[in-house]
């Protein structure tokens, strides 16, 4: 039994008919991975998620589902395919950041979706881009949903997991305690899929025993406040070069491309550097500084050593204009090239 597609601003409000709140089960992965067909299977309708038939991805927002299972209720909500290329990376992750809308108690658990075969680097790129997202903290309620299985049973298809020599994906795996299941969306019929839904939920309510509460939306606000705070401090950097650098970073962070410890430690190393290079220029601008001075106090030393008056009755004092006479070419030196102390020609 599953309840229509909602996507009001107020999602408690079409929470089922029951004191209970729901189970909720997030969805996360990249575009045409399978996530959307996954959601399909969960709450078995066909249509309660919109599914890409390519790189364009077909879930712009964040929107959810309704049903129940075994007597218990399920939210199910699906989110923006990682890596979009339709969208820009920061609305994105606010979009990704929307399905808090539809789970104001939290997530019971997280299911990161990625095709059965090769582990490309664009999965480990996603895993860390919502890892990011959602920092750390959402790893314990996370599951790797694997799809694709053809006629694979789950038996052989961990074993087959573990064995794999592939350290981007034992990397998640660990990241994850090794929670891992597979399915099959394509082949097998109604009864592979009532078998893949079960299967899921119970890994879903395994998670939840475990964590004894849902994942905390609070955490989404913590990793915004970062990232802000980060941006707001590459603003103050005075190169422009030095802004793009770290701005640069945290697009590559979102996609998953580098580690926040990078961000922080390149946006550090930028500050220090520029706070360098002013004291080097404060330290040149003070030795020129001292330059002139001692330039000025020689000039004033010498002119005190030299007489006002050479004895001549026309004859006026260097600190004046040689007014009426041809002017010298310089203190001390008339204009016949004479070496005479004083302005007289």
């Amino acid at each position: 039994r599953a309840s229509e597609n909602h996507l009001a601003s107020t999602p408690q409000l079409h929470f089922m008919a029951s004191s209970e709140a729901p189970v909720v089960v997030c969805l996360i992965g990249i575009t045409g991975e399978g996530k959307s067909t996954t959601g399909n299977m969960l709450c078995q309708h066909s249509s309660a998620c919109k599914t890409s038939r390519g790189m364009r991805s077909m879930t712009s927002a964040c929107s959810f589902r309704d049903f129940e299972f075994n007597g218990s209720f399920y939210r199910v909500i699906d989110t923006p395919g990682l890596q979009d290329t339709n969208l820009g990376p920061e609305e994105l992750q606010d979009r990704l950041r929307n399905f808090a809308d539809f789970s104001p108690n939290g997530v019971d658990a997280f299911l990161f979706v990625v095709r059965r075969g090769r582990f490309r680097p664009e999965y480990a790129e996603a895993f860390k881009a919502f890892e990011e997202a959602c920092t750390t903290e959402v790893l314990k309620h996370t599951i790797l949903l694997f799809t694709c299985l053809d006629d694979e049973n789950n038996v052989d298809f961990r074993q087959s997991l573990e064995s794999e020599d592939i350290p981007s994906l034992q990397d998640c795996l660990q990241k994850v305690c090794g929670r891992a299941v597979g399915v099959e969306n394509k082949v097998g019929g109604k009864e592979r899929q009532l078998e893949d839904q079960a299967l899921v939920l119970s890994y879903v309510e395994t998670v939840r025993d475990e964590n004894k509460t849902p994942y905390n939306n609070e955490h989404l606000q913590e990793a915004n406040k970062w990232r802000k705070a980060v941006e707001s401090k590459a603003k103050e950097l005075e190169l422009d070069t030095n802004q793009q650098t770290v701005l640069k970073l945290l697009q590559d962070l979102f996609y998953g491309r580098c580690e926040r410890s990078d961000v922080s430690k390149k946006l550090s190393a930028l500050i220090r550097s520029e706070r360098q290079f002013k004291a080097r220029d404060v330290v040149d601008a003070m030795a020129v500084m001292g330059q002139v001075r001692e330039v000025c106090e020689r000039l004033i030393f010498e002119s005190k050593q030299l007489p006002d008056r050479c004895g001549k009755e026309t004859c006026i004092p260097m600190d004046r204009f040689c007014s009426g006479h041809r002017e010298c070419n310089r203190p001390g030196y008339n204009n016949n090239g004479s070496n005479h102390p004083c302005n007289c020609s």
